[in-house]
């Protein structure tokens, strides 16, 4: 009688003697859903980190976040045919690896809303957490939301450039997405920009 084990990508299978115990690893389910109601499948995802969203008085900065875009590609053209991207913000100095996020749909001017976004900083007058929403179609106009975002998006940690994690994003209309992603680090803060 023979014994063994034999790893195959995708798949653990343990034969013992002539009983075979075949057990199926799957890798997480990529994000799917529903873009302006028409189907949705992520093909790439990338995170960049931006400059900081400010509040200042004059000269004077009052307040400040990091600001990031989580974006959900469903084809790899420069212009993706469909597209979501997840504005955040954080504190300086906090990473996003290990962190989760959370919006709950409140509508905007809202006390919860204003809890939610403002909450928890002393004299905050920019956002934290996720604080708004795009879903683009190709030829068709982008779709903005700033209130009524309900998602948890959960970040893992940053490994070789890149980030894993889930999210499970509701929108108002027929915009949705749930599952894994793995997200390309991009560091734009050294890029020359206008307009930022």
């Amino acid at each position: 009688m023979r014994t063994g084990a034999i790893l195959t990508i995708g798949t653990l299978a343990i034969i013992l003697g002539q009983v075979s115990i075949l057990a199926v690893i799957k890798p997480p389910k990529g994000v799917t859903g529903q873009i302006q109601g028409k189907p949705f499948h992520m093909g790439e995802a990338r995170l960049k980190k931006l400059g900081f969203n400010t509040a200042s008085s004059g000269k004077k900065i009052e307040d400040r976040a990091q600001a990031y875009i989580l974006e959900l590609r469903e084809g790899s053209e420069f212009f993706a045919n469909r597209e979501f991207d997840i504005f955040l913000g954080i504190d300086p100095g906090r990473g996003l690896a290990g962190r989760t996020l959370v919006s709950k749909p409140y509508v905007f001017s809202s006390d919860e809303y204003r809890k939610q976004l403002y909450g928890s900083h002393s004299g905050s007058r920019v956002g934290r957490g996720i604080t708004a929403v795009h879903c683009n179609v190709r030829g068709c106009p982008t779709e903005m939301y700033s209130d009524r975002i309900n998602c948890t998006v959960s970040f893992g940690k940053a490994s070789n450039g890149f980030i894993d994690g889930t999210i499970r994003l509701i929108l108002p209309g027929k915009n949705d997405a749930s599952g894994w992603f793995r997200a390309k680090l991009e560091d734009l803060r050294s890029r020359t920009r206008t307009g930022m």
